[in-house]
């Protein structure tokens, strides 16, 4: 999606100034093209260098605390690069709305990732 959005000229960076070697032209929600951060594509990456390394660092946990934990880093990392758009956005609190959206992900993935250490109950407990 992120990738897509460069090609579409959504979610892209700020403007930098002529000659900037990490610079990419790319065309904004106006279709005029210029030098901006490649935001989507650094973020893109970012995405895989995460879900590669909670892959390797989080093989041997359970499936929840595997998927818990993906959600916090990426949510997270979608936090950060929110304020680094430089397109038009809805905004509420002074912070983008796509802001508070991941921080809604982040804190419900976060107790999930809580929640799945828990130790399971006892089977003598159990009601009948």
């Amino acid at each position: 999606i992120w990738l897509g959005g460069w090609f579409a000229g959504v979610a892209y960076g700020p403007q930098l100034p002529d000659g900037a070697w990490y610079g990419l032209s790319s065309k904004d929600a106006y279709g005029e093209i210029s030098l901006r951060l490649p935001l989507q594509l650094f973020t893109t990456i970012l995405m895989l260098l995460f879900s590669a390394w909670i892959e390797n660092a989080w093989k041997d946990k359970l499936p929840g605390q595997y998927a818990s934990a993906e959600m916090v880093l990426l949510t997270s990392l979608l936090l950060a690069t929110s304020h680094f758009r430089a397109d038009p956005q809805q905004m509420w609190h002074e912070w983008p709305v796509e802001a508070w959206i991941s921080v809604m992900m982040f804190t419900s993935s976060l107790i999930a990732l809580a929640l799945s250490f828990r130790q399971p109950a006892d089977k003598d407990r159990q009601v009948r």
